[in-house]
């Protein structure tokens, strides 16, 4: 970070598949910290590890089915756009009842998940800390999201498959992983 002190040396960012992921490794040797800048004071020292759990449960229901409902309102958008423009014998895929399933998946699963995302901070605005409903919230987002993005994947076809400026949608399909695998 630009603020770390001589003595600490940030180690390079975790790198799961080229995704945006702020986690990583500080390393150092003999430097000192205050105690004024532990959190919660000197009171709090030794309990880091108490205040991550809490702060786990509300955060792990809040920004990954956050990243899961992006991901599936990009594919509601893009590929929705995309199979109306795109033709195969002379007619928008979009009028093909295959590709229409797949859309109403996607369409489903966003619309399933907004709700769920509305009621959940709900909760949170009026002080609740509901550790089981994360759970659920992240497990549940987290797949539908994968399941919409697949089925986009389904609809794209090849232009999904290949790299470059104008595939909208690896970013997405390569960090499926590292949402279903983090925060537990």
């Amino acid at each position: 970070p630009p603020t770390a002190p001589p003595a600490q040396k940030p180690a390079p960012r975790h790198d799961p598949f080229g995704s945006p992921f702020m986690n990583g490794t500080v390393k150092g040797e003999s430097f000192f910290v205050p105690m004024t800048c532990i959190i919660g004071g000197e009171e709090q020292a030794g309990l880091g590890w108490n205040m991550l759990m809490e702060c786990l449960g509300a955060g792990r229901g809040v920004s990954l089915p956050a990243g899961a409902i992006a991901a599936s309102k990009m594919a509601v958008l893009a590929v929705g756009g995309y199979a109306r423009i795109r033709k195969q014998f002379k007619v928008p895929i979009a009028s093909m009842q295959g590709v229409q399933e797949k859309l109403a998946v996607i369409g489903i699963n966003t619309f399933g998940m907004m709700a769920a995302q509305n009621m959940f901070n709900s909760f949170l605005e009026a002080g609740e800390t509901p550790s089981c409903l994360s759970a659920v919230m992240k497990h549940m987002c987290t797949e539908r999201g994968r399941i919409s993005i697949n089925e986009g994947m389904d609809v794209m076809g090849g232009a999904a498959i290949c790299n470059g400026p104008n595939n909208f949608m690896a970013g997405g399909y390569g960090a499926i992983p590292l949402s279903i695998t983090v925060e537990g």
